[in-house]
């Protein structure tokens, strides 16, 4: 694990206060002079052990102060403590973590090339510890962000042949990928994959999968959709693993979707739906990429397939959690289309089945407006009044609560105009039409006869909102 040959606090980083020598020099000398007789032998060696014990610190003693320093932002002092355990206690596997630490805080105090010197210090000290392959990561993030792509490019292609199997494989391929893209050499990522396949030992299986997998969506996203799907086609034979497989198939829908091809995208989400019924989060995300299969097919000009399609996932995955879309979708659609009272009940099973949904109160208060701007005031109310009864705390609550108080200010019903106006007050005091319902609550009071009030309300529209021209209208009311 450790090559003894090297000491990173003298050959590396030697620190001034690591370079002071053993913290007993002193007493040492004082105390040889009076080694006069045996007699006192017993009491000296008690008392430097005493002195050996109190100065004696654990690793974990030393990861806590470290701790300690870093969270203080005294990361001068905490490279300071991770020097002294890898001083103190070389063979310790933590003492390796401490230098990849003593890096990555260097690079926070901006000295990327001390931090490479830690960093290289570990790959070339310590061995089959996965320690090794964090420093050979932090040596390469360095030269990525010095844009120094040849120094990356053998760091990282040095650390996948002698750490084939290193967890730290999967980042390495990952930030290579992003280089060669980066650097408009997309084509030296199929290189690299090719080179990783005849790769001797191998290198980690998951790794190579994880980096075609991301190529391929690089690829769906220049529109090469057959290109990805074809190398899409490859990993899926060979993913294992809980999660990985079903990440593939994900992948390979988005890509049929992406190519427009979207009976075989259909037929892949049904196939994985099957497949993965047994892994609830695994299951959700094969699912939960129908919502987006029906937008597509409604934008290419087929809102006929896109309900059927949400009518299918209704009936058939009820329990998915996406569910929710297939209601905001079928809202839509049906709004466009004039068809409102489809619209309505796709809304209230929205509101009814999944009221946890972020979309709910959304989709309530675009359909609820849809229907005011209609002249449809009597479906707006419902639906204004879902919004404000369900979710209160809702930043629409304001527009729905207005609305509700100009309805019924409008019809002359001037006391449930106040509730409306009231509660957008009291909710949502600092909201820009705040000031519009303060104003109206002046007016509400004057048409039921009630002065003091009135005056009381125009008042506070003064004084709460003086910038603004419902202030300006209140002073008229005043004759201010």
């Amino acid at each position: 694990m450790l090559d003894r040959s090297r000491s990173f606090g003298k050959a590396v980083l030697a620190s001034p206060q690591r370079s002071l020598g053993c913290p007993f020099a002193y007493g040492r000398a004082r105390t040889h002079r009076r080694l006069q007789s045996y007699a006192h032998l017993p009491t000296l060696c008690f008392i430097l052990l005493s002195c050996s014990l109190a100065f004696a610190a654990t690793v974990d003693d030393l990861y806590k102060q470290a701790a300690e320093k870093e969270t203080a932002r005294d990361y001068a002092g905490a490279i300071a403590v991770y020097q002294r355990v890898a001083d103190d206690y070389p063979e310790d596997a933590r003492s390796a973590r401490a230098l990849v630490r003593v890096g990555d805080l260097l690079l926070l105090l901006k000295k990327p090339d001390e931090a490479v010197k830690a960093y290289q210090y570990v790959s070339g000290t310590y061995h089959n510890i996965p320690e090794v392959g964090q420093a050979l990561l932090g040596v390469a993030k360095v030269y990525r962000d010095q844009n120094n792509g040849e120094q990356l490019e053998q760091t990282l292609l040095a650390m996948l042949q002698q750490l084939p199997q290193d967890l730290a494989c999967d980042e390495a391929v990952q930030i290579l990928q992003n280089y060669y893209i980066g650097d408009g050499h997309p084509e030296k990522v199929t290189e690299l994959i090719e080179k990783l396949k005849a790769a001797r030992p191998p290198v980690r299986q998951d790794a190579l999968l994880k980096l075609q997998m991301e190529f391929a969506k690089y690829l769906f996203a220049q529109g090469k959709v057959e290109e990805g799907n074809k190398l899409l086609a490859e990993v899926e034979g060979k993913a294992a693993g809980p999660h990985l497989p079903a990440q593939v198939c994900i992948l390979a829908i988005q890509g049929l979707i992406q190519g427009k091809q979207f009976d075989a995208a259909e037929a892949k989400i049904k196939e994985g739906a099957k497949k993965f019924e047994d892994q609830k989060s695994n299951w959700d995300g094969i699912v939960g990429q129908y919502p987006t299969l029906a937008g597509k097919v409604e934008e290419s000009g087929d809102p006929k397939r896109a309900l059927a399609m949400t009518d299918y996932v209704i009936a058939t995955y009820p329990t998915a959690r996406e569910l929710h879309w297939m209601y905001v979708v079928q809202t839509r659609i049906y709004e466009k289309q004039g068809q409102m009272d489809k619209a309505l009940e796709a809304c209230n099973q929205l509101l009814e089945k999944c009221p946890g949904s972020a979309n709910a109160p959304e989709t309530c208060a675009r359909l609820a407006k849809v229907c005011a701007d209609r002249g449809d005031a009597a479906n707006a109310i419902k639906l204004y009044t879902a919004l404000i009864e369900r979710y209160p705390d809702h930043r629409l609550f304001a527009d729905a609560a207005l609305y509700l108080g100009d309805y019924y200010f409008g019809t002359e019903k001037y006391d449930q105009a106040i509730t409306y106006y009231d509660a957008l007050l009291k909710r949502m005091a600092a909201h820009p039409k705040a000031a519009t319902a303060q104003y109206r609550i002046g007016l509400s009071y004057e048409r039921l006869g009630k002065a003091a009030e009135a005056k009381a309300a125009y008042e506070k529209t003064v004084k709460n909102f003086g910038d603004r021209p419902e202030a300006a209208a209140a002073k008229r009311k005043l004759g201010q």
